[in-house]
């Protein structure tokens, strides 16, 4: 998949999830923090993104801090 494919993000995103589920938070976080964003809406999504892998790996407090700070962004 390459970065102009409409699946490149979602495909980048699968990526940092199966990162997050073998205790590579950093990896998962960084990758996600590198994808392109060209609007409000994909910025929302890659938020949502990050702090749902955070909650699932019980991060709770730093998923709020996530979803608070990308609601600042906005």
């Amino acid at each position: 998949v390459t970065p102009v494919s409409d699946q490149y993000v979602p495909a980048r995103m699968r990526v940092a999830y199966l990162y997050a589920k073998s205790s590579r938070m950093g990896e998962a976080r960084d990758l996600l923090h590198a994808l392109p964003v060209n609007n409000n809406e994909q910025r929302a999504l890659l938020v949502q993104a990050e702090a749902q892998l955070l909650s699932e790996v019980g991060d709770l407090k730093e998923a709020r801090s996530v979803l608070s700070g990308g609601l600042k962004i906005q």
